[in-house]
This record gives C-alpha cells, sequence and structure tokens, in this order.
C-alpha cells in the first residue's frame, strides 16, 4: 500500500495534523503505521481468517479494541482492555439482531432488531431489553437499499414513539440533515471521505454525538456511536483506516485487495453490502465546447511505406474484452439480490442464476445478459481448474449446463407474458404479466 497522507480538519497555514505511511503484506493487512506528523497509532493486527482483532480505536487510534469474531466471520464483541465495550449476535441469515452495549465493563443496554426480508436487510423497529413496545422504527424508500426516509423513537421509555425526524440524503447516499414535522432543521452531519462523521448543531455549530441518537449516516450505513465503526450487512467498515475489517467473504475482489472500500474511489463508488462495489449515477454531461477554428493545411508529406498487417487477434481480444465488462457491469446490481436470497437458505442456485438473467436482459437485452452468464461460467471452470491444479480448496462446481439452462429461462422470464386457464372451474384465461421474481419462482424453483 502506497503511504498516505492525511490532513485532519483542524489543519492550518499548511500545516500538516497527520502524516503516515502504512506498509502491508502480500494479503493487504496493514502491518505497520509510521508517522512523521501527529501520534502514533496502535497497529493493526489480524487472525489466520483475516479478520482485524486489534483494532484502532476511530475516535482516539491511538488506542486499540481487541475484536472477535465468530466461525462465519461475524464481528461478535469488541473489548477494551479487560472491559467489554460491545457484543453483537446475528440470526441465520447473517443479519446483526441483538446489540449490546457496556459502561466500564458493565452492560448497560440490550438492543433487539428487526428487518425486512433478507434480500433488503433493512432495520424496522429496534427494542430494548425485554420490552415489547418498540424504541426505534424506521420506514425506507423505494429508491434505493439504504434510502432513509424517516425514524420514529419513542424519547422517553413510555411505550409511545413521540419523536419524528425526517432523513435528508445526498447524491451518495449520506444524511446530511435532520427536519422534524414542520420542515424545521434540528440537525446536520458532515463527513471525511470514509465515512468520519463530523456532528452539527442546525446553525452548523460542532457537536461531539448526534442530539437525537441517529445512527444511519455515512452513505447510508449504521453507525455505532460507542465504538465509531459502521456496520455495512457483511462486513464492518472502519472509516479512520479506510478499510475494512474483514476480508472479502467472495473470496474474490474486483479491486487492488481484498480490504480496500468501494475501490479507493469513495466520492463516486458505494458498497451497500460489504460485498460487490457500485457507481453512483454520474453527474449531466457538461455542454460542447465551440468547435476551433480550422488550422491551415500542412503540406503533403512523402507517402511511407505500407507496414504490413497486424493480426487481429488483439483487436478480437479487445472488443471481446469490452463486450464481456459490460455484461458484467449490467449484471452487478442484481447479483447481491441474489446472493442474499441463496445465503439466506430461502432459494436455489438456478433461482439466482434465472433471477439475474431476467432483470439484466430488461436492463441491457437478452444478447448481453446470455454473454455474461456464459461467462461466468467460463470463469467458473477456470477457477475450479485453477485451484485444482494448485492444490487449493476447491469452491465452486465448475462450468454447469443447468445454470446455462437457467439463464435462458431468465431471459424468457424477462418479457413472460403467458394466458393460463382460468383457476376456478376452468373458466376463460387470464393474461397477466410475472415479475422475474415469481417468474423464476416457477420455472427454477
Amino acid at each position: 500500500m502506497p503511504p498516505r497522507t492525511i490532513e485532519t480538519p483542524e489543519a492550518t497555514c499548511g500545516t500538516w495534523d497527520l502524516d503516515q505511511s502504512r506498509t502491508s503484506n502480500t494479503v493487504n493487512e496493514i502491518t505497520d503505521i509510521t508517522e512523521t506528523a501527529g501520534p502514533a497509532w496502535a497497529t493493526p493486527a489480524y487472525n489466520r481468517a483475516g479478520n482485524m482483532t486489534t483494532v484502532p480505536k476511530p475516535a482516539a487510534p491511538t488506542g486499540s479494541y481487541a475484536a472477535t469474531y465468530d466461525a462465519w466471520n461475524r464481528l461478535v464483541k469488541l473489548a477494551d482492555g479487560s472491559d467489554t465495550v460491545s457484543e453483537y449476535a446475528y440470526d441465520g441469515a447473517k443479519r446483526r439482531i441483538v446489540q449490546k452495549s457496556y459502561t466500564a465493563g458493565t452492560l448497560t443496554e440490550t438492543r433487539h432488531l428487526y428487518y425486512t426480508q433478507p434480500s433488503q436487510w433493512q432495520v424496522i423497529e429496534e427494542r430494548l431489553g425485554a420490552s415489547t413496545d418498540a424504541d426505534r422504527q424506521f420506514v425506507w424508500g423505494l429508491r434505493y437499499v439504504d434510502d432513509c426516509l424517516l425514524r420514529d423513537r419513542d424519547t422517553d421509555s413510555n411505550g409511545s414513539l413521540d419523536e419524528r425526524l425526517y432523513a435528508l440524503q445526498d447524491a451518495n447516499w449520506n444524511v446530511t440533515g435532520l427536519v422534524d414535522p414542520d420542515g424545521d432543521v434540528q440537525e446536520r452531519f458532515a463527513y471525511t471521505a470514509y465515512g468520519v462523521p463530523l456532528f452539527l448543531a442546525a446553525n452548523f455549530t460542532p457537536q461531539g454525538a448526534s442530539g437525537s441518537g441517529w445512527e444511519t449516516l455515512y452513505c447510508g450505513y449504521r453507525y455505532e456511536a460507542a465504538t465509531g465503526l459502521f456496520h455495512v450487512r457483511h462486513r464492518v467498515l472502519h472509516p479512520v483506516l479506510g478499510t475494512w475489517a474483514q476480508r472479502d467473504p467472495l473470496g474474490a475482489s474486483t479491486g487492488v485487495n481484498l480490504y480496500e472500500y468501494a475501490w479507493s474511489q469513495s466520492i463516486n463508488k458505494i458498497d451497500p453490502t460489504g460485498l460487490i462495489t457500485a457507481t453512483l449515477p454520474g453527474v449531466p454531461a457538461l455542454p460542447a465546447l465551440p468547435a476551433l477554428p480550422a488550422l491551415p493545411a500542412l503540406p503533403a508529406l512523402p507517402a511511407l511505406p505500407a507496414l504490413p498487417a497486424l493480426p487481429a487477434l488483439p483487436l478480437i481480444a479487445g472488443i471481446s474484452a469490452a463486450v464481456l465488462a459490460a455484461a458484467a457491469a449490467c449484471m452487478a446490481p442484481f447479483y447481491s439480490h441474489a446472493l442474499n436470497q441463496i445465503n439466506s437458505g430461502m432459494v436455489s442456485d438456478k433461482w439466482a442464476h434465472c433471477y439475474v438473467s431476467c432483470m439484466s436482459t430488461k436492463l441491457c437485452g437478452p444478447i448481453l445478459s446470455q454473454i455474461g452468464g456464459l461467462g461466468f461460467e467460463v470463469y467458473q471452470e477456470l477457477l475450479r481448474l485453477i485451484q485444482e491444479l494448485t492444490g487449493r480448496r476447491v469452491t465452486t462446481d465448475g462450468f454447469s449446463w443447468g445454470d446455462v439452462v437457467a439463464n435462458l429461462e431468465g431471459s424468457a422470464c424477462a418479457g413472460f407474458e403467458a394466458v393460463w386457464a382460468g383457476p376456478i372451474g376452468g373458466l376463460g384465461g387470464l393474461l397477466f404479466r410475472e415479475s422475474c421474481e415469481d417468474c423464476c419462482n416457477r420455472v427454477c424453483p
């Protein structure tokens, strides 16, 4: 990892508050942090599964937390010396459902989290302790998985949700402000490039923490005030280090390394699942510049001898790579949903192939969708062969004609309209259009 220089908000007159160089090993774990300006940070340490076990404290990185993980590489405990700071529990769909907070090692709060279906993974209600009353409830929009519309909260623990705040989000889905039902601003938020939050009053006066205990912040991710870390579904994001605390659970990265957040392009990319980096919508194109006046013609040069024709192979390879890249980009937005459904045990692998093919066909057409599906099967077969030849654990079944058929079924589902016999006494027929989910449930159960 190349040296990284950081300037904190307090830096003035061209003086750096913090100047660091970081060293990483061959699997991109940070092994040393050297500073030429600013305090000496704690150096992260990792277990053999690649989970960060010594975690520099986001609020005071000269100290560190000791992190414990379960067999599925999920964070289950953070401790400060001998004092427990937080503990977590998860359900079978890998969702964090219990969050325990401690003060000086003493348990002070047990928070239970309830979610939408596993494919969405959105917190819709929180309860405290053994209470059956809601402490907080959330409403989410349809534009995006972390499109937070509002939160209702019980501020006096009497079982009644007496506070409603609406979230204002920018183009990166960062929550930048909160307004009450009258439209009055209650709080504002700003962030560093990788998510360290700055809490502001309505008049932009800095605050030490959120006055309303707001937890949906950077990119719409869930923030834990006690630790300063973000829980982003499959992984934990460390906003001060600017990296994930765990390796990519898929075991293969499309970025520089398995800990890299958003390909190190946090200004225009996000990763709401902790698995796949997505590109944010671009800005409108700038107006065309006026044409420059034509330059005077240069005298003709003598003709050069003809060069021998180059083989067509490089051109064909370049075009093929571009087509495969376009196909992968077309399928990527739907891969996470399909993967979450598989991990939750709700659907089959064939259903996932059908669904991704159906959705990508609607977005980019059947040809590009099928090219992407076939390319993925070839990639799986190459990965299987490499793993076998190198003696590694085989993590894929390789090429599957069943998956190819499921891809074709998905493209057919994309525009499926059918006439079925009437369900009541054979009366007539019903003309209807199925969704990709319903069609794939029928053809690839």
